[in-house]
């Protein structure tokens, strides 16, 4: 449950399998893209140039909230594509949650939804580093083996692909659909935007340095020429200052 070693995430990348691919929300607002949250659905929202380049890993902003994703795992393949005119997306995120949150992998705890509302014809989904053919047909899929990502270079043909892993960082969304990037709150137990502690600091409400099931119980005290905090039940943390 720890990044480190060679890891690029927690406990996956490098030496470790790979890890999903993930959102640099950072430069979402640079790339054109915005965040939006349609009917607990997420996806792409404008954007002027390829997803691609905002994506890394979810260290990079606390607040990245969730992924154009599937982990590698099982999936089928179809005898034919149906021809979509629109991206789609599957947008994991966590429904006992008010908040998105990022993840490091798949989760059967985690639930994928199509992310086409709203979209239009206009627009289109590559996956520069594996497409060979203009008429080879593409399905991602999650962990479960449903499809998660079905796309198209031309018509639909016999043949689609499953990919896994570090094969969707390729992936690039050009024209209409949704956003991936969610801003963080000061309720989702998270550390993220400006805060300086968890839901707490900067925009938020100040942060409490007194744990708040002891502030009532704290007195200060000088001993000996030094202040000292002192109560009923001495915390982890409190010292002679």
């Amino acid at each position: 449950g720890v990044r480190n070693g060679d890891e690029t995430g927690i406990d996956c990348g490098g030496s470790c399998t790979t890890c999903g691919m993930k959102l640099k929300c950072e430069s979402c607002g640079e790339c054109g893209w915005n965040g939006a949250d349609q009917q607990g659905q997420a996806g792409l929202n404008g954007g002027a140039h390829p997803l691609s380049t905002c994506l890394a890993s979810c260290e990079d902003r606390a607040d990245c909230k969730f992924a154009a994703f599937s982990s590698s795992g099982y999936c089928h393949t179809f005898s034919t594509c149906t021809q979509q005119d629109a991206p789609l997306i599957w947008a994991l995120y966590e429904k006992t949650v008010s908040a998105y949150t990022c993840v490091e992998g798949y989760s059967s705890d985690w639930t994928a939804e199509w992310s086409n509302k709203g979209s239009t014809a206009a627009g289109s989904v590559v996956h520069a580093a594996t497409a060979s053919s203009k008429d080879e047909c593409h399905t991602l899929c999650d962990g479960y083996g449903a499809p998660a990502f079905n796309f198209q270079l031309g018509a639909a043909t016999a043949g689609c692909r499953c990919y896994s892993g570090d094969q969707r960082a390729a992936i690039t969304v050009t024209g209409t659909g949704w956003s991936l990037c969610m801003s963080g709150g000061c309720s989702d137990g998270v550390k993220n935007g400006d805060e300086t502690g968890v839901d707490c600091g900067g925009s938020c409400a100040s942060c409490s340095h007194i744990p708040e099931d002891c502030k009532s119980e704290i007195e200060w005290a000088v001993t000996q020429g030094k202040h000292r905090a002192s109560a009923p039940t001495w915390y982890a943390g409190m010292a002679t200052v």
